[in-house]
């Protein structure tokens, strides 16, 4: 087998592993998004920003050139080492704005 078939077949189980991580419910980007929307609404003051990552036990900072809070799920379960990074961009006010959130994948 060459490099290039062994790259192919690498990036097709990466796929289906991920495919199956969404499929059993597990933590990911698009469950974590739905959860932060329901827990604040665009213009939530930034105590209410933070009291949300203070209530899930997260650790949140505060990126001023960025205009975010961000914060990391790590270790969703599954066989790669996945986590969730969520992006919440603010006002000069610190006053929400929208929500983001991605899906990281990383190997051994």
């Amino acid at each position: 087998m060459n490099i290039r078939n062994l790259r192919r077949l690498t990036a097709l189980v990466l796929l289906l592993v991920s495919l199956g991580c969404v499929a059993q419910g597990k933590t990911n980007a698009k469950s974590v998004l739905a959860e932060v929307n329901a827990a604040l609404s665009k213009g939530d003051a930034p105590d209410v920003i933070e009291g949300y990552f203070k209530n899930r036990g997260l650790f949140a900072s505060y990126d001023r050139f960025g205009s975010r809070y961000q914060s990391i799920i790590r270790n969703t379960g599954g066989p790669l080492d996945h986590a969730v990074v969520i992006y919440i961009y603010v006002d000069e006010k610190k006053r929400l704005l929208r929500v983001e959130t991605h899906d990281s994948y990383t190997g051994p």
